[in-house]
């Protein structure tokens, strides 16, 4: 299974949609701050797009956390500032072994982030969105997951 990770994407669905095309991924997760973005994403495509709300979305109904098990792996993803992850990844961390997650997902920060701490893997794959009024380094996440192993990497869009 091939999952992209998004977050961050700031009203910039064509980048998005670009990377789709080209990733043509299994699933895709959008982890908040313009959902909506995500929202209009998963109309163009035929992929399911799982959601969560970031902390510019609170005029949206959805969640602000989701805990969901793809391929026997356990994924915890949310949008990172109900833990304070500008700070420290203390609170999702501990979050994130509470609830037996494999894959911890979050973003916020629009820095791209990859660890594999105590058996768990953590990802932000930083910003996706490009519109901006100064320069933005725009990136997203790819999962690979087998039924023996879990594959992450934080890939530059080259658009």
């Amino acid at each position: 299974m091939k999952i992209i990770v998004f977050a961050d994407s700031h009203t910039d669905v064509s980048t998005m949609l670009t990377i789709v095309k080209s990733e043509q991924p299994d699933v895709i997760f959008h982890l908040g701050d313009h959902i909506a973005d995500g929202l209009e994403l998963q109309e163009n495509i035929d992929v399911i797009v799982y959601l969560v709300k970031g902390n510019t979305d609170q005029n949206y109904n959805g969640n602000e956390e989701l805990l969901l098990t793809l391929e026997s792996k356990l994924i915890y993803m949310t949008h990172g500032h109900l833990y304070k992850v500008e700070d420290s990844l203390t609170a999702l961390r501990d979050a994130g072994t509470r609830v037996g997650a494999q894959i911890v997902l979050f973003g916020h920060t629009h820095q791209p982030f990859l660890t594999y701490m105590n058996g768990i893997w953590f990802m932000n794959p930083g910003r996706i969105g490009r519109k901006s009024g100064k320069i933005i380094h725009a990136t997203y996440g790819l999962i690979r997951i087998t039924e023996n192993r879990i594959q992450c990497e934080i890939s530059d869009v080259a658009l």
